[in-house]
């Protein structure tokens, strides 16, 4: 299999800052003196750094996707599909509601819907 190409190209945004809502300063109690914030320095922005997302990354060895969230949970029914189908054709397993499996492995009521 050919090695697949991710860009790591970091890009940066800037983005109003949400502790003075972009006025670069904090307003004293009495109304009549400003001050700098702490966030943004007095700029009225942060700068957000991050990786574009291009598309998803091969796990090598992955044979199934389960529709759960971690390892740990084993109540209830859960949805699986083969990597190939996630990886290449995009098919998510529908995630289980452990909580419902729970509910009834109890005996309690769960919601049926």
């Amino acid at each position: 299999m050919a090695t697949e190409e991710i860009t790591n190209q970091e890009a940066t945004v800037k983005s109003r800052c949400s502790s003075c809502w972009g006025q670069g300063i904090r307003q004293g109690s009495d109304g009549t003196q400003g001050f700098i914030c702490r966030y943004c320095r007095g700029l009225g922005y942060v700068e957000i750094k991050y990786i574009p997302f291009e598309r998803l990354i091969r796990v090598e060895g992955v044979q199934e996707v389960l529709g759960r969230f971690d390892s740990f949970s084993t109540v209830g029914e859960v949805d699986k599909v083969t990597y190939t189908e996630y990886f290449e054709q995009g098919k998510i397993p529908r995630i289980s509601e452990e909580k419902r499996g729970l509910n009834k492995a109890m005996g309690e009521a769960g919601d049926d819907q």
